[in-house]
């Protein structure tokens, strides 16, 4: 699957073997078995690839760089995506915000406010 232009995907199931996003597009992905995530940014911008699973992914390294990413989605399931990084673009990673499901946030916010509260 690709996404180019000034387009924008949301996946949330289902199965891909290679995402490609390119130039402007942005993707929004909370579920789904995804193999391999490529981009061709040149430069990084993390709001293109916004990743919504829970609190406590892993991430792979090679030499350094981000090159996978493992956990589970919010229903539970799990996920493990490699994250292939061509040459003359930006890293995939440096492309991605990871947003923690709903639930920690609010366990964040509450533990927040009991801590001032004190």
């Amino acid at each position: 699957m690709r996404a180019g232009g000034y387009s924008d995907i949301t996946i949330s199931g289902g199965e891909i073997r290679r995402l490609t996003i390119g130039t402007y597009a942005t993707a929004q992905i909370s579920g789904g078995q995804i193999d391999q995530i490529w981009s061709s940014y040149f430069l990084p911008d993390a709001n293109r690839i916004i990743l919504t699973c829970n609190s406590g992914y892993l991430l792979s390294y090679t030499n350094g760089v981000v090159t996978g990413i493992s956990g589970t989605w919010r229903d539970g399931s799990d996920f493990n995506i490699q994250l292939v990084n061509p040459a003359g673009s930006s890293t995939v990673f440096s492309n991605m915000t990871i947003i923690p499901e709903p639930a920690t946030m609010l366990l964040l916010a509450v533990g927040g406010m009991l801590i001032r509260r004190k």
